[in-house]
C-alpha cells in the first residue's frame, strides 16, 4: 500500500524553488484523506510538510498551507436552536429580579 503522505513529502524534498508549490485544492484533498487514514496526527504531519515547503519556496509562496490546515482544524459552531431559546438563555445571566420582567416582554 502506498503511503500518499510519504510520497508527497518525498516530492516536496525533491522540488526546487523554480517548481510550482502544490495547490490549495491538492493540499486540502491530501489532508482530508490523511485525516481519514490516521486521524489527528495528520495535522502534525501536515505542519511538517508546511515547514519543508517553506524552506523551498518561502513563507509567502506557501501561505496557503496555513489556511488549509486552519480550515481543516476548525469545526462549525453549533447554532442555537431558535432566537427565543437564545433570549431565555441570556436572560438567565441577568439578576433574578430582572429575569421575569424581561421574559414577559419577550
Amino acid at each position: 500500500m502506498i503511503n500518499n503522505h510519504l510520497a508527497l513529502l518525498s516530492k516536496l524534498r525533491e522540488a526546487s524553488p523554480l517548481d510550482a508549490a502544490p495547490s490549495r485544492r491538492t493540499l486540502t484533498d491530501h489532508l482530508a484523506a490523511r485525516v481519514d487514514e490516521v486521524g489527528a496526527p495528520a495535522f502534525a504531519e501536515f505542519a511538517y510538510l508546511q515547514m519543508v515547503a517553506a524552506r523551498i519556496w518561502g513563507a509567502e509562496r506557501t501561505a496557503h498551507f496555513t489556511r488549509v490546515l486552519r480550515d481543516a482544524r476548525v469545526s462549525p459552531k453549533a447554532q442555537d436552536k431558535c432566537p427565543w431559546q437564545t433570549a431565555e438563555r441570556l436572560a438567565g445571566s441577568l439578576p433574578v429580579q430582572w429575569q421575569t420582567a424581561l421574559l414577559e416582554q419577550i
